[in-house]
């Protein structure tokens, strides 16, 4: 589902021009189990602040499309 949805977000910021996909991680005791997402997703860390929240990004032209088995109907 992740694959796909990140393929779908990709697809439109491309057709409107985007440059970059920017993601938060603020960590929370619900949020552990997703404090690496970004990462397993193929974004970029670009900033870490002391209480362990995290900025990323994802370079629209340079993303590849993930492997996925759902499709648009």
């Amino acid at each position: 589902m992740e694959n796909f949805t990140l393929n779908t977000m990709v697809e439109d910021a491309r057709r409107r021009g985007f440059k970059k996909i920017i993601g938060e991680y603020l960590p929370t005791l619900k949020n552990q189990m997703v404090r690496e997402h970004y990462d397993q997703l193929g974004f970029t860390k670009v900033d870490e602040k002391a209480d362990g929240a995290k900025r990323y990004e994802l370079i629209v032209n340079d993303y590849q499309p993930k492997e996925c088995y759902i499709v648009k109907a």
